[in-house]
């Protein structure tokens, strides 16, 4: 989710089935949606991957109860706003702004199990399941 120019997919074995999905085609394989209007594919996944994405979305709550409802885990990266320049965050057309205890919050409020947080560089990157 987010899946941009395919980076991601690019560090995969061949042998994963890869499922991009964005809100722009960067690639053919790209499968379109907007998740502001809660377009979500039907299917089930062993992992969601939501990078860079989730500071884009009005309603973070219910994307990541479709995507618990869709997928076993979960890899997902956010910029918490603690100590953040919010003039900065909207002219990136970011649209929420989590504190990191807010964030942990969400995770566990959607139904997610925390197996793993840590902090790189301006992100907080969680797996759950």
């Amino acid at each position: 989710i987010g899946a941009g120019t395919m980076r991601l997919f690019q560090k995969m074995p061949m042998a994963v089935h890869y499922t991009p999905l964005d809100l722009f085609r960067y690639a053919k394989a790209t499968i379109l949606a907007d998740l502001n209007q809660n377009q979500f594919p039907d299917g089930h996944w062993s992992f969601a991957a939501i990078l860079e994405t989730l500071e884009f979305i009005h309603d973070a709550p219910s994307l990541l109860r479709r995507v618990k409802a869709s997928a076993d885990h979960l890899i997902l990266t956010y910029r918490v706003a603690e100590n953040a320049d919010m003039s900065a965050r909207r002219a990136r057309g970011y649209v929420n702004d989590l504190s990191a205890e807010e964030f942990l919050s969400l995770i566990s409020k959607t139904g997610w199990t925390l197996d793993e947080c840590r902090h790189t560089g301006p992100y907080t990157v969680i797996l759950a399941h």
